[in-house]
């Protein structure tokens, strides 16, 4: 019975770890080798981020890509990082094919819909969004851009987003947290 009891405890206590740490919400990106594809720069957009300064993300697609994806490698460059993610399966502009919602777009710290970008006066993050295929929501990718670091990577619909909580909601009733900051 004792077993059974800190067995229940442990279970609990692993549950509430901090999202960042938990590898369960970071799925392993399909990664593209450049000896083997060509890149081309799709866009480049510059923002102003509280605890970095002024960022540079830059989107690159897969030359003579026939497959869905806007782009396929993001590259964040500011004056404490440089660092590039790149997604064979690429991401795509949101509300095309991944459903975003009003309350999420308004969040939107620059003009494009290839990503959003939510933050506030100590937290940053860069969203991107996989290709939705039928009914199995698209890949949900969140980039803690005050280390740049991926925070979350799966498949889920984004729902929301609480910066002052540190948390990110999903349709499937799944609220993380994020990032370690707490107001």
């Amino acid at each position: 019975m004792k077993l059974i009891i800190i067995s229940i405890y442990l279970l609990f206590i692993t549950s509430i770890v901090s999202f960042s740490q938990n590898s369960d919400f970071i799925r392993p990106l399909r990664q593209i080798s450049s000896s083997e594809f060509k890149l081309e720069i799709e866009d480049s957009i510059s923002i102003l981020l509280p605890k970095v300064g002024n960022t540079q993300i830059k989107l690159s697609k897969v030359s003579n890509w026939g497959d869905p994806g806007d782009f396929h490698l993001v590259e964040i460059i500011n004056s404490k990082y440089s660092k590039s993610f790149s997604n064979l399966d690429g991401w795509v502009k949101f509300n095309q094919n991944y459903p975003v919602n009003d309350e999420l777009k308004n969040m939107n710290q620059t003009n494009t819909d290839l990503f959003l970008v939510a933050s506030n006066e100590n937290q940053s993050l860069l969203i991107l969004f996989g290709w939705v295929y039928a009914s199995d929501p698209g890949l949900c990718t969140v980039i803690d851009l005050n280390n740049g670091t991926i925070v979350y990577n799966q498949n889920s619909e984004l729902t929301s987003i609480s910066l002052q909580k540190g948390t990110l909601t999903f349709s499937e009733k799944l609220t993380v947290e994020c990032y370690g900051y707490t107001k």
